[in-house]
């Protein structure tokens, strides 16, 4: 797999099986969840089963923290969207966030990621209880007990060492990545979706060619698959579009994206999103912004730097850059 991508642990297809619902039902708080799942696998791939802790009870292979990271996805929708949660000891929680209506508990809910989302993180302590309660520690405790045998009580460590990483990842995918998708979570994913099952589709298919060369005896050279060309203008309308992003009330997330395609294909003759690489970003930000602005306003620098960074994260979880 290319050092470009990272890994999936659950493809769209299979999520797609898995989720009881039709592609076209798929909205963008499923797109969302589908996102979390991957990103929480990698993550706890990367930086949590590492060194010592590869010895762990706890330690996973790649297959099971898929399966792990699906349960605690679909947790997580059941979270948002049952009703029954009014029996909640957190009793202050319906207080806090004002309830007119404790039968629009998941509408509620999706308003509190909303809000979280869009850096207002004052209810980020509820926040954590609530998914420490109801979506991270029973479905921990269940999995172990029912996939890999091992049976945990509360006040394990290591369980709880681990509840409070996966907790850590779900609050920062949340804050970071959810303003664009959860302002608008019934509106529908299926493009977002149909996009991702072609390109699975067509990764299948070059692994069978590259298959089929590899046993027979072709005098052609090896089939190489690449991904399709993607425009940087049309990905950076998506990405204003998905973060609800225009110039009145977010400038600077704008002009720094506009700066940067600016950038990439009037001085770095890059047209397809694929093609951008590391020296690309230290480039513009060290010295292509700094020539463009040495004699002007300097003031927007900061929120430019700012934008640029959000716009990494959206590619790393849209397409996986």
């Amino acid at each position: 797999m290319s050092e470009r991508f990272q890994k999936t642990y659950i493809s769209a297809r299979e999520f797609l099986d898995s989720w009881d619902k039709e592609i076209y039902e798929l909205s963008n708080l499923d797109y969302f969840i589908y996102l979390l799942i991957n990103h929480l696998g990698n993550q706890i791939e990367k930086r949590y089963f590492v060194n010592e802790r590869q010895d762990s009870p706890l330690y996973l292979e790649f297959e099971s923290i898929g399966t792990l990271c699906f349960n605690i996805g679909d947790a997580f929708e059941y979270y948002l969207e049952d009703n029954d949660f009014t029996s909640s000891p957190n009793s202050q929680f319906t207080e806090m966030l004002n309830f007119e209506n404790e039968n629009a508990y998941s509408h509620d809910r999706l308003k509190t990621l909303q809000s979280f989302s869009s850096y207002s993180i004052d209810k980020e302590h509820v926040l954590r209880i609530e998914l420490m309660d109801h979506v991270i520690f029973n479905t921990l405790l269940h999995f172990y007990f029912e996939e890999i045998g091992l049976e945990f009580d509360e006040g394990d460590r290591e369980i709880n060492e681990f509840a409070f990483f996966i907790e850590d990842v779900m609050v920062d995918f949340i804050r970071n990545e959810g303003g664009g998708l959860l302002k608008r979570p019934h509106d529908s994913a299926m493009d977002y979706f149909e996009e991702l099952l072609d390109s699975e589709e067509e990764e299948s298919l070059s692994g069978e060619w590259n298959e089929e060369e590899e046993w027979g005896e072709m005098d052609d050279e090896p089939y190489q698959f690449q991904m399709p060309d993607v425009d940087i203008h049309s990905v950076i309308s998506r990405f204003l579009e998905d973060c609800d992003c225009t110039l009145d009330s977010f400038g600077d997330v704008v002009r720094g994206v506009d700066l940067f395609s600016e950038y990439l294909t009037e001085h770095a003759g890059v047209e397809d999103i694929y093609e951008i690489s590391e020296e690309h970003i230290l480039e513009f930000l060290s010295v292509w912004l700094v020539h463009r602005y040495v004699y002007e306003d300097e003031s927007h620098l900061p929120g430019i730097f700012q934008a640029l960074a959000r716009f990494v994260t959206w590619l790393y979880h849209h397409y996986n850059i």
